[in-house]
């Protein structure tokens, strides 16, 4: 995690930043000349790109500190999870049914009662994202939970037909509720709207887990690649679109075609760049966050495997 942030923070985003400002009038072009700012902490007009406060952006790599974070906190906290903790995280692998749809957001509904008033929503601000961690970290810490408990996974699959009529009618509630919802509700109002909220969201995670399990949960050799392959791409896409948009703007083409191939663009670039460059030279990989001792991707399954598979 550690590596992919400071190489993307000093070789990936700058770009983003560089064309971010140009667009906004800023700085004048020459993208030699942003480096040079970039990395000697020079002041910036205000709002020049985002974090241009800071001097220096890590942009949509936010989720690698942010995760860094809540794993090294995880680290020093296995002690007492597996102490005066196993009890309470034996409930959580224990919920059942209707319990596993509803009572994990009562920690999410405490903080948007509590946290969120104070810090406001997410800003991506590191030191002052109070609500965003205590969201992410305890969504973090229920995929801990979650992650080789086999009897949970089972039952999260078997709820995944009721998980996707109450993620539809969620959202449903989700929609009108932010309709029809008043500037300045009472107490009981708000408690109604984070229900929906949470609600929403945590129905949501439990109906793409089930139906990725029961899909997915086999030897499958495009899936082995894609897990290997989803790290580079995260890194690499949104410096690619910013890029490709800033210069396809430039022609007019119109919001279809522009959009079409901006996309097109971005998918191409992840591609070949994971393909053909980080996936092949060897001293890229830990920069990407790929394992550097495997030159090739997970084997394909026999079909001995794939029969096999549950």
């Amino acid at each position: 995690l550690l590596i992919p942030l400071a190489f993307g923070m000093a070789v990936i985003v700058p770009p983003q930043a560089y064309f971010q400002a140009l667009s906004n009038g800023v700085i004048e072009p020459g993208y030699g000349a942003f480096l040079w700012r970039y990395f000697t902490f020079q002041q910036w007009p205000d709002g020049a790109f985002d974090g241009s406060h800071i001097g220096i952006t890590w942009n949509h790599l936010w989720y690698l500190p942010y995760l860094l974070t809540y794993t090294l906190a995880l680290i020093a906290l296995l002690p007492i999870l597996r102490g005066v903790g196993a009890g309470l995280l034996n409930r959580f692998r224990n919920l059942r049914g209707l319990a596993l749809m509803s009572v994990p957001i009562l920690p999410l509904l405490v903080y948007g009662l509590t946290v969120f008033p104070i810090f406001g929503g997410v800003s991506h601000d590191f030191m002052t994202d109070g609500y965003a961690h205590a969201m992410y970290f305890t969504i973090f810490l229920y995929g801990f939970t979650i992650g080789r408990d086999a009897d949970l996974w089972t039952e999260i699959s078997r709820l995944r037909w009721h998980a996707l009529a109450l993620a539809i009618c969620s959202f449903a509630a989700f929609l009108v509720v932010d309709e029809i919802a008043p500037d300045e509700p009472t107490a009981a109002e708000n408690l109604a709207q984070l229900l929906v909220i949470y609600f929403n969201r945590w129905i949501w995670l439990l109906l793409l887990l089930g139906w990725a399990h029961h899909w997915l949960n086999r030897p499958m050799a495009w899936l082995s690649y894609a897990n290997r392959a989803v790290y580079p791409w995260y890194i690499l896409h949104q410096t690619i679109t910013v890029v490709a948009g800033y210069h396809l703007a430039q022609m007019g083409l119109g919001p279809v075609l522009e959009s079409v191939l901006v996309l097109a663009v971005t998918f191409v670039g992840c591609y070949v760049g994971y393909e053909f460059v980080i996936r092949r030279i060897r001293p890229l990989k830990p920069l990407f966050g790929v394992a550097a001792a495997a030159n090739a991707d997970y084997p394909r399954p026999t079909r001995a495997a794939e029969s096999s598979a549950p």
